[in-house]
């Protein structure tokens, strides 16, 4: 942008979770653990899933 005089480029807002789809997983279990989930992941196929992973969420008492 400023140093290389190019335009402005916005990468999305997936960006992140196309970047490391893995970190955006464990984000996500943390989040859902944090509002009483328990969460347990099983691995789909990639292309119907940004992270390429199912959660399958129940309440934890």
């Amino acid at each position: 942008m400023l140093s290389n005089d190019l335009p402005y480029h916005d990468l999305g807002g997936a960006y992140f979770t196309r970047r490391d789809p893995e970190r955006a997983a464990r984000r996500a279990v943390s989040r859902l653990n944090e509002l009483g989930f328990r969460v347990t992941l099983d691995l789909i196929y990639a292309s119907e899933s940004p992270s390429g992973s199912h959660a399958i969420c129940s309440p934890s008492g």
